[in-house]
């Protein structure tokens, strides 16, 4: 989405904050500012959930921690 799109989408929420508020005046800041906090959420690269990958035979330094833990207590 390039920059006018982006504005004229924000432009358009805002507006329909207004009007959803019956056209009260003096409010602007917020529906503009409430509109673009929407709209680029919206717009917003998800994060990747591609599973990380261990090398075979290694393990973790968690799991290890909880081996010399159970170990320590025997």
């Amino acid at each position: 989405m390039n920059r006018d799109e982006l504005h004229r989408r924000i432009a358009e929420r805002a507006y329909f904050y207004f009007l959803a508020r019956g056209g009260e005046h003096g409010r602007d800041l917020e529906d503009w500012l409430r509109a673009e906090a929407e709209i680029l959420a919206q717009n917003k690269p998800k994060k990747s959930t591609r599973k990380r990958t261990t090398t075979k035979g290694r393990t973790s330094s968690k799991t290890t921690r909880r081996k010399t833990r159970s170990s320590a207590k025997a």
